[in-house]
């Protein structure tokens, strides 16, 4: 047919959308039944000629025996992360990288300590920063025998590519944080890859004790229990809401009268949170209901725009429209990144404990831990 080729380009471009959209979900690659799948859902019978013009055009990367395609920028950054960590153990053993599972309420220094006094016995050098800060701390990085980096939940993977781009050979590299939370912002799950590969140790922190009921909210979210809360303790509170208006207008108490008057918390060490913009109860109507009381100063963002984000009061408001969009992991995020309190409000019923056990967070389809339990092709 004399329109074949143009319909071969169309497919190949629908190819290349759906690797698109699948990044913006946080995803780096995309199951081959799903784009034949795609295909044939718009009237392409025979995926193949698309899929293969787009591989072949350079639209998206594909991997015949992983039986995937993926984007190509998000592809190559994590070959690099997978090369860099394998390229760790081969040069200086199994323990060359090693995790440290530190949430809230553990101590992290009782597994690094001993580690840095090594190193430090043997003359060797250290660097350690956050995640989110390494970009400053790289000529460090790069001249260290040893790397910690804390928060390593906030490492994306164009960080952990640089990362392992700067490690000297036969350095240590050792990631602190707590794979339960929501990943960096972007494509990719770089910590929660590297603990699932299997590949590396993972090593417990030690919990404090007393650490406080923040802490202890944490430790009950990561094993899928939303724990009935003692009464006495005020950090945190959690309120049901009968309606969407109802919820807003209980968020703008918090933020205008109860922080202020019972934690001495004021509107700018306030963060209100909500999973999605739009909505009854998304971050837009709760912004503007707050500059309507006239604290137009409180910060409110998504879920996703506040990840690492740490504020001494933490307002959370799920509205029942936002149902489908709760994880266990927006609870857990909230929880770590409060100082002082978490107030949780909500319309979603039983929908929220059933989130807490059944939805530990939004699935990302990615490939590092599959490279690293594999060994790079």
């Amino acid at each position: 047919m004399s329109d074949e080729p143009e319909r071969v380009r169309a497919a190949a471009a629908l190819v290349s959308q759906l690797v698109e959209r699948a990044a913006l979900d946080g995803s780096t690659r995309v199951d081959a039944d799903v784009v034949g799948a795609a295909l044939r859902g718009a009237g392409f019978d025979d995926p193949a000629p698309g899929a293969q013009a787009a591989f072949e055009t350079g639209a998206v990367a594909a991997f015949a025996q992983e039986r995937c395609f993926g984007h190509v920028e998000w592809a190559e950054l994590e070959e690099h992360v997978a090369d860099a960590l394998l390229g760790l153990r081969s040069e200086s053993g199994d323990d060359a990288v090693i995790v440290v599972d530190a949430p809230r309420g553990t101590d992290p220094d009782a597994v690094v300590q001993p580690l840095c006094q090594a190193l430090e016995q043997a003359g060797g050098r250290m660097a350690r920063t956050r995640a989110d800060l390494l970009d400053a701390q790289l000529p460090v990085v790069a001249e260290a025998d040893l790397v910690v980096v804390e928060r390593a939940d906030l490492l994306g993977l164009a960080g952990a590519a640089q990362l392992g781009g700067a490690l000297r050979e036969r350095a240590r590299l050792v990631l602190v944080g707590d794979h339960s939370l929501p990943p960096a912002p972007g494509p990719g799950q770089v910590l929660n890859d590297v603990v699932t590969s299997g590949v590396v140790a993972v090593l417990a922190a030690p919990v404090i004790e007393g650490a406080g009921p923040l802490a202890e909210l944490v430790g009950s979210l990561r094993v899928g229990a939303l724990p009935p809360l003692d009464q006495a303790q005020r950090a945190v509170v959690v309120t049901p809401a009968v309606d969407p208006e109802g919820a807003v207008r209980r968020a703008g108490q918090l933020v205008t009268s109860s922080l202020p008057r019972v934690f001495g918390v004021q509107p700018a060490d306030t963060l209100v949170l909500a999973p999605r913009a739009a909505g009854l109860t998304g971050t837009e109507e709760l912004r503007s209901s707050l500059a309507a009381l006239g604290v137009g100063e409180v910060e409110v963002r998504t879920c996703a725009e506040a990840v690492g984000r740490s504020a001494e009061a933490i307002v959370l408001v799920l509205g029942a429209e936002a149902g489908g969009s709760l994880t266990r992991d927006l609870l857990t995020g909230a929880a770590t990144e409060a100082g002082q309190h978490l107030s949780v409000v909500h319309q979603a019923g039983p929908a929220l404990a059933e989130a807490v056990a059944d939805r530990p967070h939004r699935p990302r389809h990615t490939r590092l831990a599959r490279l690293l339990a594999a060994g790079l092709p």
